[in-house]
């Protein structure tokens, strides 16, 4: 799940009943396991790498190209937009309807589903507070 408030991002996933976040707060990031120690106590550390909080915004980026693509056995129509840093997004749509994101930023390519597109966020999911900083002190 990915999340945008104001120019926050958190990306959160779940494997195996574990719940990890990246949050990227005012241009600080962090790595989040909520219920790392159990249920409700969980733990964050900072995290080095800063984490480019524009997912899905292709404000100041130059269209390039529109072209209906195949993927996954499935037409679809792909929009394409590049930044002057080379990174390049790709909008895919299906019948209008938004289905995937492509951003290609360094060489690494990162794709997205988008399963729901919603209105509004959890606060909750973008706060520190009840956690403990587990972050190497130097």
């Amino acid at each position: 799940t990915t999340m945008l408030r104001d120019k926050d991002l958190c990306v959160e996933t779940t494997a195996k009943g574990i719940t990890v976040r990246v949050l990227t707060l005012s241009s600080k990031t962090y790595l989040v396991i909520p219920d790392f120690i159990m249920p409700g106590v969980g733990v964050y550390m900072k995290y080095d790498q800063q984490i480019n909080p524009t997912i899905g915004d292709a404000s100041g980026a130059r269209y390039v190209k529109s072209e209906n693509v195949t993927v996954d056995g499935e037409e679809l129509v792909c929009e394409t937009y590049e930044l002057d840093d080379g990174t390049v997004s790709k909008y895919y749509f299906k019948e209008g309807k938004w289905v995937m994101l492509s951003v290609t930023e360094n060489g690494e390519t990162t794709t997205q589903k988008v399963l729901e597109i919603k209105k509004g966020v959890d606060d909750s999911k973008f706060s520190l507070k009840g956690l403990v900083d587990i972050s190497s002190k130097k």
